[in-house]
Order: structure tokens, then C-alpha cells, then sequence
């Protein structure tokens, strides 16, 4: 049985089966790209909150010595 393009059915199989493994090699990349982008944005907002902190503190020292 052949395919409307000339491939066989088991070429066509054989597309469809690589199709899917990368679909699903490109569903874990993204999980992966996701989840470090969560990580470092979490790691950032405590930076964040740090500076805040220090500014905060450096703003009481001003405060202090004027």
C-alpha cells in the first residue's frame, strides 16, 4: 500500500514515530528552559529584597549622622 506522495506506510510510520520523540524531547526542553527561569527569577526577588534592606539601612545611617 503505497502513500498519495510515493513513501511507503512504513516510512510515513517511521516520520510519525520521530515526530513524536521530538515533541516530546522538546516538551522536557521547555519544562527544563521553565523551571530555571522560575529558579532564577526567585533567586532575584530575594536579591531584590536584600538591596531593599541595604538601602533601607543605609537610609537610617544617613538619617543618623545629619
Amino acid at each position: 500500500m503505497k502513500a498519495a506522495s510515493g513513501e511507503s506506510l512504513s516510512q510515513l510510520y517511521g516520520l510519525n514515530l520521530l515526530n513524536r520523540i521530538l515533541f516530546f524531547m522538546l516538551k522536557k526542553i521547555m519544562l527544563i528552559v521553565v523551571s530555571v527561569t522560575v529558579l532564577a527569577s526567585l533567586s532575584g526577588c530575594n536579591t531584590v529584597h536584600g538591596f531593599g534592606e541595604d538601602i533601607q539601612h543605609l537610609g537610617g545611617a544617613i538619617s543618623r549622622a545629619g
